[in-house]
Parts: structure tokens; sequence; C-alpha cells
């Protein structure tokens, strides 16, 4: 398995408070730390995606198993996710400044 690196910022001042495996983060502590923000995610495979957050949980069901993962849009909405990622597809995960809102209409109209 590939090291899977988070970084983990202060909700309140946004100050990176130490780099740390994912594997070791639970659900609770991604959700304090990412959850209800825009982050950009680097998956395992190389694929960059900047996404919001709209919610963190243990219930994603693979074919081997159910798992952590990130549920997001791409449009902010705090009220529903388009799809998920497991936390052991994500090599990395930072908070990023929120899309301008042309770009948030240009990906809707793509999904």
């Amino acid at each position: 398995m590939a090291a899977i690196i988070a970084y983990l910022l202060s909700p309140k001042t946004g100050m990176v408070i130490r780099m740390v495996k994912m594997s070791k983060l639970n659900e609770r502590q991604v959700a304090n730390n990412f959850g209800w923000s825009w982050v950009t995610v680097k998956l395992i495979s190389g694929k960059t995606m900047k996404v919001y957050i709209a919610g963190v949980d243990s219930d994603y069901e693979t074919k081997d198993a159910i798992e952590e993962a990130i549920y997001y849009n791409v449009d902010g909405a705090k009220d529903y996710a388009v799809d998920a990622i497991p936390f052991s597809q994500i090599d990395t995960i930072e908070l990023a400044k929120p899309p301008k809102k042309k770009n948030i209409e240009a990906k809707k109209r793509l999904v």
C-alpha cells in the first residue's frame, strides 16, 4: 500500500498542524479538518481533483469491503454529493480556495 498523506490544518487558524498518514486518520478527523470545504485531492493513480467535501462516512461499499470515504460535489452544495472517494484511493488532500463562480457553472453543465 502506498503512503497516504494528509495535511491536517486547524479549522480555526488554517495553519498546518502536522503531516500524517491517511491510513491513521478516522472519519471524524477528516470531517473536522476538511469537511464542508473545498479541497484538492490527489489520488494514488496520480489524478488530481478539486472538489467540495459534502460529507465523510464509513459506509462506502467496495466489492471487497466497507470503508471510509469522502463524499463530494463540484458546485459547493452542502446538502448532496455526486460521488465518493474511498480513503484507500487518496494520496494527499489539502484545503483549496473555492473556484470562481463561472467555473462552477461550467462544471454543473458537464455533470
